[in-house]
């Protein structure tokens, strides 16, 4: 695949920001990359200013919420919350359920007063449907409390209410044209809300309505301060944004997460699933709930049940706690397992003669179990670069079903609702989809979506931005300390990212228990030896842009232990490896170039 390299290039009085922050200058122009502008915002950003403020009560129909559960907490009536399966709806529900019976505790009333459920992946699908209203009502429920979900469920709500059911919805997805008839919705993106920043994730609006709840039972707010670690994991795991309101609640759920493992005080499930996975308290980020904790959780969701992630978090007995924790571990080792066999073969399927021309990728696997196929679209998209659909067979003969990932370029949605004939139901967004058909029709809706794609070589190439050229001999081990102050990173807020040209790799090794981890030695123009490690979908993945022959001699070399001498651009992120007490800087390979300078344009 082609990559296209480009270098930030915005002006600031980088030395002049950095003497009065008192940081290295580098810090002053990764923050200018990221569009700040001021020493106000960027004291702001390393956590040295006031944070934004953040008024709860701008909610629409906040307050309508919370006299609603405090007069049925008061008068005994039943709650039931309904949540989605994945880590957000998880944990939103933790947050629900956690409050209001720590609520009811204090009433001195029965705590069984309030439970919960998550739909089934498979069964139940996304969100409320009839069934569920149904079994509410049948199961004395008064008060259905969603979270996570709720905003698109007209018609089950409808239903609910014309079963004289109270409905509260809190959910953060985008309204569509009609809102449901509840009694009361909180959802920051829904028309008429004036809240200042719109993309918290479910169990943060969750989160929120519970203080404001507190507060007006006669407790402190600050009571719920426990649950920013939850909150944190919900933020990054759903993919927000990390800026401005989510970066704080990030670095502070992980800084407050830190602590509590060191210290032991952390509540005993998530503290046991930490435990399995082997995570140092210090080395806990925000990478550790995207890649390692949340996985874990929605590995029961995709494969079994998505209750048994909540009753890990609910779980108040240790020994309980290890096995469930353990249970969730290999649940998701399983899941890694059948990704990485569909992720090989669609990937196989892809490259393909029959493929390899289509500019927007619909591959049939009809084996792969439908709850990762959104997890295998994603892995072909990155290692084509292409908007990919991928289907599954379903139980009914005839039918498929399956999800897309898409490019920056791609309004997947748009394209896919130009050919709503096509589908038996379809929905989604710009960058992702969810959709099903008959199988006959799968040659027809590959023909008109590569037929009107008009993607580009450049549409379809891997982009990279980089923050800055830079030397690696300027990197020491103060310098890669100082980075840590832009953590937390992820979606929005991207790590930073160097390259440097004429460096020469002498010597590559696979390493690691699956043998996908390259190890590597590189020369600098100095002639400097700098150790530098590749995580990738495959060792190899990393000189996929280099000359076939050239690829050809490195894996000889790393077979024969040989040592080469081949000229290479890099871009790196700088890390510290620390080995038997000692500390020394490595480089995170991202990508690499052969004999060739970054485009600067």
């Amino acid at each position: 695949m082609q990559e296209i390299w480009t270098v930030f290039n915005k002006a600031a009085d980088f030395h002049a920001l950095a003497e009065q922050l008192k940081v290295d200058p580098v810090l002053v122009r990764i923050m200018r990359n990221r569009d700040l502008t001021t020493y106000e915002q960027m004291a702001q950003y390393l956590g040295m200013g006031m944070k934004e403020a953040t008024e709860d009560h701008l909610l629409k129909d906040m307050q309508k919420a919370v006299d609603i559960l405090r007069e049925k907490l008061c008068e005994g009536a039943r709650i039931r919350i309904i949540s989605d399966y994945d880590v957000d709806g998880i944990c939103s529900n933790y947050v629900l359920y956690t409050c209001l019976q720590e609520l009811l505790r204090g009433l001195g009333k029965d705590v069984s007063q309030v439970d919960y459920v998550i739909p089934h992946r498979i069964r139940d699908g996304y969100g409320l449907n009839a069934e569920l209203i149904k079994n509410a009502q049948e199961e004395g429920v008064d008060t259905i409390l969603t979270c996570d979900n709720g905003i698109a469920a007209v018609e089950e709500i409808a239903l609910a209410k014309k079963l004289q059911m109270t409905v509260i919805v809190t959910d953060h997805h985008e309204a569509q044209q009609e809102l449901p008839d509840a009694d009361a919705i909180v959802d920051p993106k829904q028309p008429g809300c004036g809240y200042p920043f719109v993309e918290i994730c479910g169990a943060v609006v969750a989160f929120k309505v519970m203080k404001q709840l507190y507060v007006a039972m006669g407790r402190e707010a600050q009571e719920l301060d426990w649950l920013y670690p939850y909150l944190a994991m919900a933020t990054v795991c759903d993919v927000m944004v990390l800026q401005k309101e989510n970066r704080d609640i990030v670095k502070r759920g992980i800084s407050m997460l830190q602590k509590k493992v060191r210290e032991r005080t952390l509540e005993p499930g998530l503290l046991a699933l930490i435990e399995a996975n082997q995570l140092e308290p210090e080395r806990i980020n925000a990478y550790s709930f995207g890649f390692t904790l949340g996985p874990c959780l929605n590995a029961m969701g995709r494969l079994s049940s998505a209750k048994w992630g909540l009753k890990l978090l609910l779980e108040t007995d240790e020994k309980k706690a290890e096995h469930r924790a353990q249970q969730l571990k290999r649940m998701n080792e399983l899941r890694q397992e059948m990704s990485k066999k569909n992720e090989t073969l669609a990937i196989h399927i892809a490259d393909s003669e029959l493929y390899r021309q289509d500019p927007v990728l619909v591959l049939h696997l009809p084996d792969c179990h439908e709850s990762i196929a959104g997890i295998v679209a994603g892995r072909v998209r990155e290692h084509t670069g292409k908007p990919t659909l991928l289907l599954t067979n379903t139980k009914e003969k005839g039918i498929v079903k399956g999800s897309g990932r898409s490019i920056p370029e791609y309004d997947m949605f748009a394209a896919l609702m130009e050919n709503k004939d096509c589908f038996l139901k379809v929905g989604g967004h710009k960058m992702a989809a969810g959709f099903t058909l008959e199988e006959a029709k799968l040659p027809l809706l590959r023909k008109r979506l590569n037929e009107s794609a008009n993607l580009s070589e450049e549409d379809l190439a891997r982009k990279y931005v980089i923050d800055l050229k830079m030397p690696v001999e300027y990197i020491g081990e103060a310098f890669v300390k100082q980075l840590s102050l832009l953590e937390p990173t992820g979606n929005g807020n991207s790590r930073a990212l160097f390259a440097e040209k004429h460096m020469t790799l002498t010597t590559v090794k696979v390493v690691g228990k699956r043998q996908n981890v390259l190890r590597l030695n590189l020369l600098t123009p100095t002639g400097k030896h700098v150790n530098a490690v590749y995580f990738g979908p495959e060792p190899f993945a990393l000189f996929e842009t280099f000359p076939e022959p050239v690829v050809h001699r490195i894996k000889e070399a790393e077979a024969s232990g040989r040592r080469l001498m081949l000229p290479v651009s890099i871009l790196y992120q700088p890390t510290l490896n620390e080995y038997m007490g000692n500390v020394s800087v490595e480089l995170k390979l991202i990508s690499a170039k052969y004999e060739e300078d970054i485009n600067s344009n």
